[in-house]
């Protein structure tokens, strides 16, 4: 009896090391997909369509992330961030930035699971011919499912989600402004996850 309570034991620990619960650590990973940007302010309508592998950061889709799991994988902490900067004789020197906090609720469930986040972040690009630059707030939601792979040492996903900076007006010289406008993106995201377990 005693050797069939060890086996069971044995076999239950075993079990939840198999888990997608059971791996915690840090998450690093890559953005893909499809953006629709938009600018209400701007008359008349005018807007962009983005598509980049991996994300572009020129057009606020940063490429890159880096987080953490928690141990029972029912949220995580992740950083989305990218860097561009272009110079040289053809065109002005230009700058965008993105770092991108959030927080991700991952609901439990087998194979495909669905997932909710949100965050705020800090959005810096320079105008393209203008010594001018602009640091904004950026903050959106996203939906989307995941799918654990490798033994829950990664994640496949996909996302759906809506991200919004406010516009911010720069004074060119007294009396002359430039205003980076009101944007609103529509995205909709492509990526994986690599797991780092403790």
């Amino acid at each position: 009896m005693r050797r069939w309570i060890v086996l069971a034991v044995f076999s239950l620990a075993a079990s939840a090391a198999r888990s997608p619960e059971a791996h915690a650590g840090a998450l690093i990973g890559a953005n893909f997909g499809y953006t629709h940007l938009s600018y209400p302010d701007i008359e008349p309508d005018f807007s962009n369509n983005i598509i980049a592998v991996p994300g572009s950061e020129e057009w606020g889709q940063p490429g890159f992330r880096v987080g953490y799991l928690s141990p029972k994988g029912r949220w995580d902490v992740n950083v989305d961030f990218g860097f561009v900067h272009r110079s040289g004789p053809v065109f002005e020197d230009m700058t965008t930035f993105d770092l991108y906090p959030q927080l991700q609720y991952n609901f439990p469930r087998e194979g495909f699971s669905p997932f909710i986040n949100g965050g705020i972040g800090v959005h810096h690009e320079t105008a393209l011919g203008l010594d001018l630059s602009s640091s904004r707030p950026i903050f959106g939601v996203g939906v989307g499912l995941r799918k654990p792979v490798s033994n829950a040492h990664g994640f496949i996903r996909g996302e759906v989600r809506y991200d919004h900076i406010p516009d911010d007006e720069e004074e060119i010289r007294p009396g002359d402004t430039f205003t980076f406008p009101t944007t609103d993106l529509f995205s909709m995201k492509l990526g994986f996850d690599l797991v780092l377990s403790h």
